[in-house]
């Protein structure tokens, strides 16, 4: 009996020995490679939200909608400013007011297929103006007008030049960064002299194209409706660089 427990304790030691888990070998390989699948299975789960997260995003961008351009109308007192919207509304807006002077800001919106553009299928087919009072008493109206914008038409008229109101216009704009379209205004009347304008708002910072800058002028007659195509197409142009669009 001895002899048979001495043989039985024997197997039982090389079963335990022979079912013991191997720690190297083949093994351990298997447990890498799960491992390292894993890890790439992390990598591709990353890519995926990063690549997801990049088509959402240019998505949202081609979807984006063009808005209508809002134009800040601004310059000196009695340069035009009303009688201009209203030649291109075609109204009568300014006789109405106290001393033929705008005495408040409004919004103006014009639809530009209706009106005065040769392209019959523009890219911003109405265009929102805001016209602010001239005189140097409205001077906070001017500077509202001039931050809630996106472009700016600075009206000069071309028998008085630059004035005080037309200056500090020109630094509200220039605070708010916005592209500015000149309309010279007044070209029929006596004394008009166009080039002197642009003289004078060289010296004020504002360079035309025509000396080398990036402003676009524009001589037009609120009374007798002359260039008022070519300035609206030139604010339509100046939208179209600036690419204003609104975000769904």
């Amino acid at each position: 009996m001895l002899q048979f427990g001495h043989m039985m304790a024997k197997i039982n030691k090389e079963t335990k020995t022979k079912s013991k888990p191997k720690t190297k070998g083949t093994g351990g390989d298997v447990t890498a490679k799960v491992k390292a699948k894993n890890k790439v299975g992390e990598k591709k789960s990353a890519s995926s939200a990063i690549s997801t997260t990049n088509e959402k995003a240019a998505n949202a961008l081609k979807s984006a909608e063009i808005r209508t351009p809002i134009v800040a109308v601004l310059g000196h007192v009695d340069h035009g400013k009303t009688s201009l919207l209203d030649a291109i509304r075609g109204t009568s807006v300014q006789t109405g007011e106290e001393g033929g002077i705008t005495q408040n800001t409004r919004s103006h919106k014009v639809d530009l297929k209706a009106n005065w553009l040769k392209n019959s299928n523009p890219v911003y087919p109405q265009i929102t103006f805001i016209d602010t009072p001239g005189h140097e008493a409205f001077t906070e109206m001017r500077s509202r007008g001039a931050r809630v914008a996106d472009i700016a038409m600075l009206v000069v008229a071309a028998d008085d030049g630059v004035q005080p109101q037309t200056k500090e216009s020109i630094k509200f704009i220039k605070k708010a960064g916005l592209p500015i379209v000149v309309a010279c205004n007044k070209i029929d009347a006596p004394g008009a002299n166009i080039e002197r304008v642009k003289q004078q708002l060289s010296q004020n910072d504002v360079l035309v194209e025509e000396f080398g800058g990036d402003v676009v002028f524009v001589p037009v007659s609120a009374i007798k409706k002359e260039g008022i195509s070519d300035l609206l197409e030139n604010i339509v142009l100046v939208a179209e660089l600036n690419e204003l669009k609104q975000t769904p």
